[in-house]
């Protein structure tokens, strides 16, 4: 039985916006796994659990946090999608949309953990990083602690030449094919705000900040000219209370931001 749980790579979830949040596997479903593995053999169950992996996603404004039974945790963000694979030694996770936190456990009876979100596949033993997969396909991948290795989907080899490792405070920016555009200062602050349901600007675009805060809404949020949208912005703000940034930017810098009507 341990090895159906193994396979699951479930442990419990958080109560962060868990009620906004919707994992993809009902309760029933679940008990009926079990029963049919009790009923024809543990590795039948297994089997099963490993064909359909476990699925968590967030509505718009959502965030939900899972514990994973490895000792790993994981932070999905607003209108996020990921698949959790766990088997044996194996621990395998996919973003499949959207913006997720990882707190890795190290484990030395585990393979690394690896991540895969768009064209690009992350080599982790144990450590703290993000990874935003963008709608274009470009991914962000933010290192906070500890040290992980980059490479393209497909490329189980991680260890290979060409491959880019990033140590704490690192980032890297890649575009939808999985080369990198850019490797900078990972935006630590940014991370760690939006872990809190803030978002944080620091000589930001307007037209980026707009785009961060219409992450958060149902209703997006437009700025009507290019002038406007190149004013740099700075400040944190409530992601769940749009209004408050939207009079600022008017209060500040004399720019009025108006919602997206359906025609427009």
């Amino acid at each position: 039985m341990a090895d159906i749980w193994d396979a699951i790579g479930l442990l419990g979830i958080e109560d962060v916006r868990a009620d906004t949040a919707t994992p993809q596997m009902s309760r029933r479903w679940a008990m009926g796994g079990l029963l049919a593995a009790g009923l024809t053999g543990a590795a039948i169950g297994t089997a099963l659990w490993t064909q359909r992996p476990l699925t968590y996603s967030t509505p718009v404004g959502g965030q939900l946090t899972v514990a994973l039974n490895d000792g790993s945790r994981v932070t999905l963000n607003t209108g996020s999608n990921l698949e959790v694979r766990f088997h044996g030694r194996k621990r395998e996770i996919r973003l499949v949309s959207g913006e997720a936190y990882f707190e890795v456990a190290h484990r030395a009876d585990r393979d690394p953990f690896y991540v895969t979100a768009g064209a690009a596949r992350i080599r982790v033993t144990g450590t703290r990083f993000a990874v935003q997969l963008h709608p274009d396909q470009r991914i962000d991948i933010d290192l906070l602690e500890g040290h992980i290795r980059t490479g393209k989907r497909g490329d189980h080899a991680v260890e290979e030449a060409g491959v880019r490792s990033l140590s704490a405070g690192q980032a890297l920016r890649l575009d939808k094919q999985g080369e990198v555009l850019a490797q900078i200062p990972a935006e630590s602050l940014r991370v760690e705000n939006w872990l809190n349901q803030r978002a944080y600007f620091h000589d930001t675009p307007l037209s980026d900040a707009v785009a961060e805060m219409n992450r958060y809404r149902t209703t997006p949020l437009v700025v009507d000219n290019a002038t406007s949208a190149r004013v740099r912005v700075n400040g944190v703000f409530d992601t769940h209370n749009s209004g408050d940034f939207v009079a600022a930017v008017q209060a500040l810098y004399g720019i009025r931001l108006r919602e997206r009507t359906p025609s427009a």
